[in-house]
């Protein structure tokens, strides 16, 4: 999917299931998607280091876990995806309460990617994340 692609998933689902004046999911179908399913204990799956400590239907709710699943600070809530595969990086997520998102697609190197010592994201993810927060202050 395109950058363009996700911009229109994320604004339908800021927008409680409108985009662009049109209907395309009920309120209260984006209301459960982003209700809260599953929530990390301990021993209940694997949070990817930290990074994954609640889902919805299909959707990654930040918690905002310091060290671990902090997008931007000034967020309570974010909800959105990411998306890591034969060197892709890429980041799809929005503030409902803010109105603010953000989406980044990147492709790869061959070295691999390593862990933020703020988050449980990449390092090139939270370089992106501080970036986007400079440019909203």
């Amino acid at each position: 999917m395109s950058g363009n692609g996700l911009s229109k998933i994320l604004f339908m689902l800021m927008n409680q299931g409108k985009w662009d004046g049109e209907r395309i999911l009920k309120e209260s179908t984006v209301k459960r998607m982003l209700t809260q399913q599953w929530q990390y204990n301990g021993s209940n799956g694997d949070n990817y280091h930290g990074l994954f400590q609640s889902w919805g239907l299909g959707i990654h709710r930040i918690t905002g876990t310091p060290g671990q699943d902090v997008i931007l600070s000034n967020s309570e809530a974010m909800y959105g995806h990411s998306g890591f595969a034969y060197g892709l990086v890429s980041n799809a997520y929005f503030d409902p309460v803010r109105k603010q998102g953000l989406i980044f697609i990147t492709n790869g190197k061959t070295e691999g990617y390593t862990v933020s010592d703020k988050s449980a994201f990449y390092e090139v993810e939270q370089a992106v994340f501080e970036a986007v927060e400079d440019y909203l202050e």
